[in-house]
Order: structure tokens, then C-alpha cells, then sequence
């Protein structure tokens, strides 16, 4: 068995592949020998013989499996917490939002979408401006209507957005 053993050690050093040491490769061979027990058949011919073809055809299949290439992705890929390069040593966490945050932004999206839909023109313009930031006069000039009217718009974008909203929450119940 010493022989397959050495074997196997030489084995390894003929080989490369990236990822793999010979030591890996040396264990690779050695899996194919113990498998190659349960099928060898004395009356087809020499143990040791058979063992060392089991050996190499161990070796070539993880040589194989390493530059197949189909992992590839995995062994280029970086850690979520490595820092990217930027100076402030932030991560790709660190730039990324959570799932959670995602999905909650798309229903806000989704919710003001619905209430620009049931807007008049009026009331979307007075909230596109007070968005903006501009007050009360600024928007009463530009729209080119009175302060009141202006207010009144907002108050009815109120009502209609708190529609909004407790419909959302009705339906989450």
C-alpha cells in the first residue's frame, strides 16, 4: 500500500489547477483508491495497478471540476463586508440597501403614484411646487391663483392622501 501511497504523493505533483495544492490533490487520489476498494474484482487483475488508475482518474476529475470554469463566479467574487476601494473604507453593505428598505421605498413610490393619480391639475401643480419648497406666495404667484386657493389645494391633498393610507391599511389587515 506504501506504493499507492507514494503514488498518489507523486501523483499530485503532476498536476495543477487553480485553487487546488498538491496536497489537495494527493487527498483527491487518495478518495479514488478508497473507492476504488469496493470495486475492484481480484480475478480481473493486480490491486495496485487498479488503485493507481483510480488515482489519476480521480485527480483528473477535480482538475477538471476546477477549470471547468462553472464556479468561477464564486471564486471572483468579493465579500459583502470588503472594503471597495473608496477612501472612507465603505463596503458594498454599506452602499447597498436592505431588502426590507427596498421594498418599503416601492410602496411608498407606488402609494404617492396613487395619489398623483387621483389629483387634479391644480392640486398636483401646488404639491409639485410645495415639494420644491416653495411657500405659499411663491406658488400663488407662479400658478398664478390666491393663497387660499392654494391652501385649499393642499388641504384636499391631504384628505385624499389619508384616504390613501387607510385604504393601504385596510387591506394589510
Amino acid at each position: 500500500m506504501h506504493s499507492v501511497d507514494r503514488y498518489c504523493e507523486w501523483l499530485a505533483r503532476q498536476f495543477f489547477a487553480p485553487g487546488l495544492e498538491p496536497a489537495d490533490l494527493a487527498q483527491e487520489a487518495r478518495i479514488g483508491v478508497w473507492k476504488a476498494r469496493r470495486d475492484f474484482d481480484p480475478s480481473r487483475g493486480d490491486w495496485e495497478h487498479f488503485a493507481m488508475l483510480a488515482a489519476k482518474r480521480s485527480v483528473i476529475a477535480a482538475v477538471r471540476a476546477a477549470t471547468r470554469g462553472k464556479h468561477g463566479v464564486l471564486s471572483r467574487a468579493r465579500s459583502y463586508h470588503e472594503p471597495i476601494g473608496d477612501e472612507d473604507g465603505s463596503t458594498l453593505a454599506d452602499c447597498l440597501a436592505a431588502p426590507v428598505d427596498i421594498a418599503f421605498e416601492y410602496e411608498q413610490r407606488e402609494r404617492v403614484r396613487g395619489l398623483f393619480g387621483r389629483l387634479s391639475g391644480l392640486e398636483a401643480d401646488v404639491v409639485r411646487n410645495r415639494i420644491a419648497g416653495d411657500d405659499y406666495p411663491r406658488i400663488s404667484a407662479e400658478l398664478k391663483v390666491d393663497e387660499k386657493a392654494v391652501d385649499n389645494a393642499l388641504q384636499r391633498v391631504r384628505c385624499k392622501a389619508q384616504a390613501i393610507l387607510d385604504s393601504y391599511d385596510r387591506l394589510a389587515a
